[in-house]
């Protein structure tokens, strides 16, 4: 109890009005006028006159030297961007690698890893080997600009996920061939959360 008293004491040494004792027969209504006025003074810096403000805090590094990785930064190939149009925003439909990168500048990121958004490769009328071919279109494109940013860019491969498959044969191809980072995925597809559709025996085979 001495210690907190002190503690108390401490912290509020610059302020004469909280030195004040507290009157007799002091009641909850008297009690809150009272705080509200203590806090008046607080704010305006107390009977002191000395103003309370924050530390200034460090300058950020906006630099690329302070070599921080975007590990959620959108691509939009340009093959997905046709066949998912009417399920994309503007800011997916007018993505270009020279907008990631003056962004990324701005930001002081190094290195962003690329996926693909809502939908991935779950769209209406999209078939089978379609819903392939188009992954396979948005992963090479991904790993071309890997390759044409050296350091500026990690992906992470698209799948068609209700194609399980072709999923696990893209997933093979991503790795092994272009060198992908990993595997992107979404939390959903559909109507189904991504536990419930990889909970599916071909998928944990």
């Amino acid at each position: 109890m001495e210690y907190s008293k002190s503690l108390q004491a401490a912290r509020w040494r610059h302020c004469a009005a909280c030195d004040q004792p507290v009157p007799a027969g002091m009641n909850r209504r008297r009690l809150l006028l009272g705080a509200a006025a203590t806090g008046a003074t607080a704010l305006a810096g107390c009977s002191t006159g000395t103003s309370l403000s924050a530390p200034a805090a460090p300058a950020l590094n906006l630099s690329r030297s302070a070599g921080r990785i975007d590990v959620h930064h959108h691509l939009s190939p340009p093959g997905w961007v046709a066949a998912a149009r009417s399920s994309l925003d503007p800011l997916s439909i007018n993505w270009t690698v020279e907008k990631s990168l003056a962004d990324m500048d701005r930001a002081g990121i190094a290195t962003a890893m690329l996926s693909v958004t809502t939908p991935g490769i779950v769209l209406p009328n999209l078939g089978i080997e379609a819903g392939r071919r188009l992954a396979r279109e948005c992963n090479e494109y991904g790993a071309r600009l890997v390759r044409d940013y050296p350091g500026r860019f990690g992906f992470f491969a698209v799948l068609p996920m209700y194609d399980i498959q072709g999923s696990l044969a893209e997933i093979v191809y991503a790795l092994d061939v272009l060198k992908a980072d990993g595997i992107g995925l979404l939390t959903s597809y559909g109507d189904k959360w991504l536990a419930i559709r990889c909970s599916s025996r071909s998928w944990r085979n």
